[in-house]
């Protein structure tokens, strides 16, 4: 073999090591980088299922939570139709106490009327006693009885029990 062919030859083996030495160490950085990587895979997993279960955890509360909102709101309701009730019962209350508050005007207006006739009446019997019953004692003819002694009949604040206003 000539020279040349030797030095090719040996060139040729050079850059086939320098290959060799670089795949090599290309294979030990992708062997590295995949341990890296395989390492964050499995705290990605790991992750992954920590989220997973947390969803699961959020999905039941907020299950429980909508079941407690949904009783909230029956309850509410309820409520809402008891304070309903209360205000119609109170507003047909309120609507019986105004027609007992006229009824009981109406009758205060007529007791104060009968109030009036009765004093009109008592004011007008006392005139007419007084106009039967003389001015004193000397004007009485014998014979006759003083009314102001008469049992019998009474003032009109005797017969019918109240006092003169």
């Amino acid at each position: 073999m000539n020279l040349e062919t030797l030095d090719l030859l040996t060139q040729k083996i050079e850059k086939a090591l320098t290959t060799i030495r670089t795949l090599r160490t290309d294979n030990q950085r992708l062997h590295e980088r995949t341990l890296s990587l395989d390492s964050q895979v499995r705290l990605l997993e790991s992750q992954l299922g920590n989220a997973h279960a947390e969803r699961e955890r959020f999905e039941s509360e907020l299950e429980l939570k909508t079941t407690e909102a949904q009783n909230l709101l029956q309850e509410l309701s309820r409520k809402d139709q008891e304070i309903a009730k209360v205000r119609d019962d109170a507003e047909e209350r309120g609507m019986e106490l105004t027609l007992l508050q006229e009824s009981l005007r109406d009758k205060e207006v007529k007791i104060q009327a009968a109030a009036e006739r009765l004093e009109q009446v008592m004011n007008s019997l006392e005139i007419e006693l007084d106009v039967r019953v003389p001015a004193t004692e000397e004007e009485i003819i014998p014979g006759q009885t003083n009314p102001s002694e008469d049992k019998a009949f009474g003032s009109p604040q005797d017969l019918f029990g109240f006092s003169q206003r």
